[in-house]
């Protein structure tokens, strides 16, 4: 029986303009005017006989119809696209493009990624170092590396690292202020984060409690909105931050930050490797995790001892 089905053009343009939530973005997307994906949409309306948007002053809305539409002409789309790469011979096993935090792929990912492509030659890697999430889809990202409590739903995934949460600074201060026990923080300026909103990340407290330093107040110190900013204060002296284990592993073996305790607590968050179930199939990615697993069972910050 025949497929009845509504013009392709038509469908691509309303799929763009739902995921992006604008005809502007969509028709940039698509080489073409707003006014052409804006027209593309209202015939699907008229044939579906229902209203996929919403158009509101700042944007659009999907109605609930829209809402079921999107997913389906997503994966759709996106299988088009997995089968005339793999008959064409496309991008399937040489190219892989993965979405990473910028403060992991400054401190982590970049300077590890020549072993990947000593040992893969045949695979290229692409990395968006964004905060953006994305959805994977129509965006060409093809995994993600996030620092979440927990994965997204509708993607597949594996927990990367549970790390640990720990005191580092440039050895030097570590002299200059005694730092041998917990308690010695006491005398040493501290360094902390600061949320999206000015106020103080809370991290810090778990580690103090532990330590049995619940009065130390850690925003007597400098506050860094930037993860990597927050790094270079340390590096250079500024204070004991509290590090991610996996962001100052290359500074600690470097020997740019020193970690003078043993005390660790984990940290509330988990490094998580997203993927959509299309790029579970490939080599490349294939290669990448198995890859990626190794690195980080050797970059493990091994504590002092007692």
């Amino acid at each position: 029986m025949a497929r009845q089905l509504p013009p392709l053009n038509a469908l691509r343009a309303f799929e763009a303009a739902a995921r992006h939530l604008s005809f502007v973005k969509a028709a940039e997307e698509l080489a073409v005017t707003p006014a052409a994906v804006s027209q593309q949409v209202k015939g699907l309306e008229d044939r579906l006989g229902q209203p996929l948007f919403r158009r509101v002053t700042r944007g659009l809305h999907l109605t609930a119809a829209g809402q079921t539409l999107l997913p389906g002409l997503s994966e759709g789309f996106d299988r088009l696209a997995e089968a005339v790469a793999e008959v064409g011979g496309g991008t399937d096993d040489d190219l892989l493009t993965v979405s990473v935090l910028p403060s992991f792929a400054a401190h982590w990912l970049v300077p590890r990624l020549p072993r990947f492509s000593e040992a893969h030659p045949e695979v290229r890697v692409v990395l968006l170092a964004t905060q953006h999430r994305s959805d994977f889809r129509g965006d060409g990202v093809d995994a993600a590396l996030r620092y979440a409590v927990a994965p997204p739903p509708d993607v597949e995934w594996a927990q990367l690292l549970q790390e640990t949460l720990f005191p580092v600074c440039a050895p030097w201060v570590a002299e200059r202020h005694g730092l041998r026990e917990p308690a010695d923080l006491m005398r040493a300026p501290i360094l902390h984060d600061l949320l999206a909103d000015g106020t103080v990340d809370t991290k810090w407290d778990g580690w103090l409690a532990a330590a049995g330093l619940p009065d130390l107040d850690p925003r007597r110190g400098s506050g860094h909105s930037d993860t990597t900013v927050a790094m270079q204060a340390a590096i250079a002296g500024q204070g004991v931050l509290l590090g991610r284990e996996l962001l100052v592993a290359d500074a600690i073996a470097r020997g740019l930050l020193v970690a003078p305790f043993a005390l660790r607590v984990p940290a509330p968050f988990s490094y998580w490797l997203l993927w959509p179930q299309r790029t579970a199939r490939r080599k490349a990615w294939r290669a990448f995790r198995r890859w990626l697993d190794g690195e980080v069972d050797a970059c493990r910050v091994s504590p002092p001892p007692e």
